[in-house]
């Protein structure tokens, strides 16, 4: 009976339109009988329904209550997502260096103890990305610190251990030790696991960006720095360490971009030492590298304090990330030297196409100098100095990071 008083209703709408004008009175009374007789004469009704059916009759109530074709839901990809992690300089100053000594033993230079402490929150994301500041020894011979390094080669163990998955290399220091120091280092990232940006030993390494598989988003990672402390590369070794050249920077992002990459990472090793607020030189190069389509994010060091995080065409700048693990202090230069950050960033794929931020945090960090054990904000057993932490999200959030959405801690909410 339902089904007759819907398809009634359905047969009263159709003579209405069969009538012609709405407004003619006949028309309303015929539609009116029809409606009576059908409900006075249901098993009739519902008798000619079937013979319809039967003969296959053709009639509008007929094609009223024949059920609609259920029609596939068009397919839509996930979006998908991806979580990166970057920190700032690591510096192996020789204060430095000697506490590793002696973490192992007298006989081997153990750096883990110092990194520990952020394990969990670099291990925590897709893409966990340092920054190396010098190079490393191949054989351990030679080792130095301040003004030209050479590091242990264990560092690049305790790198890949905490959880890293690479390292921008380019730095004022990449060439301390010349065109062995740069092949060692990139020889002992390599042989760790580890992927490392701005140096390469040959052309074709350095004409190929760095490319990580984080969760199926593929990312490329190119590092610069602004010079070499002096040093000149040889002619026709321009390929050993990346310089900072705008030109140059976005025609590899643009390589990076054709070879495949989703998302574009620019290390820049960059900035006034020491000086929080970024350069009139910095704020300009950032602008015109993230007015680029191909480029995607810049993460910034060098300053050795923490710089804010800004934008430009809807895209992140984290100018400085400060210092990881160092010896500087106020002893030599500021307070801040001895803050760092962390600064985590979700990037999601677009319904238009691309990548883009999606939420972003940071966990303040700081060097405790008595044994160079790094201690984040968020850490159980140590927590970074309230004054340190205070000084670090001022910092971050002064070109308004927070009111685009970044979190001052990464603590779940």
């Amino acid at each position: 009976m339902a089904v007759l008083i819907l398809s009634a209703g359905l047969g009263v709408e159709s003579t209405r339109r069969s009538a012609g004008d709405p407004g003619d009175s006949s028309g309303d009374r015929r539609t009116t009988g029809a409606l009576a007789s059908l409900v006075l004469s249901s098993g009739v009704a519902m008798s000619q329904a079937g013979a319809l059916a039967n003969d296959g009759t053709s009639s509008g109530l007929e094609r009223r209550v024949a059920p609609m074709p259920r029609r596939p839901r068009p397919k839509v990809r996930p979006q998908r997502t991806v979580t990166m992690a970057f920190t700032g300089d690591m510096i192996p100053h020789g204060p430095v260096t000697r506490q590793a000594l002696a973490n192992g033993g007298g006989t081997a230079y153990d750096f883990g103890p110092m990194l520990s402490p952020i394990e969990s929150t670099i291990a925590n994301v897709d893409l966990a990305l340092c920054h190396l500041e010098t190079p490393l020894s191949r054989d351990n011979t030679s080792l130095s610190g301040y003004p030209v390094f050479n590091a242990p080669r264990e560092l690049a163990e305790a790198v890949a251990a905490a959880g890293y998955d690479g390292c921008s290399v380019a730095s004022n220091h990449s060439y301390d030790r010349r065109e062995a120091g740069v092949i060692a280092t990139a020889d002992l990232l390599e042989a760790n696991g580890l992927g490392f940006a701005g140096i390469a030993r040959s052309p074709d390494e350095a004409a190929a960006a760095q490319m990580y598989d984080a969760d199926g988003v593929a990312v490329a990672h190119l590092s610069f720095t602004y010079g070499l402390n002096g040093f000149v590369l040889p002619s026709g070794k321009g390929y050993l360490v990346d310089l900072i050249e705008g030109a140059v920077i976005e025609q590899r992002a643009s390589v990076a971009r054709a070879a495949g990459a989703d998302i574009v990472v620019v290390s820049l090793h960059w900035g006034s030492e020491y000086v929080s607020t970024p350069t009139a030189d910095q704020v300009e190069l950032a602008e015109q590298l993230l007015g680029n389509d191909d480029i995607d994010l810049l993460v910034g060091h060098h300053a050795h304090v923490v710089q804010p995080i800004g934008e430009f065409a809807g895209k992140p700048v984290v100018y400085g990330l400060g210092n990881l693990l160092s010896n500087q202090s106020s002893a030599c230069c500021t307070t801040a030297t001895q803050d760092g950050v962390i600064v985590k960033m979700t990037f999601v794929e677009r319904r238009e196409g691309g990548f883009g931020l999606q939420s972003g945090c940071i966990v303040a960090t700081w060097v405790d100098r008595s044994d160079y054990v790094i201690s984040p904000h968020r850490g159980r057993d140590r927590r970074a100095p309230k004054e340190s932490v205070q000084r670090t999200v001022a910092t971050i959030g002064e070109q308004g990071a927070f009111d685009r959405g970044f979190r001052p801690s990464c603590r779940r909410r």
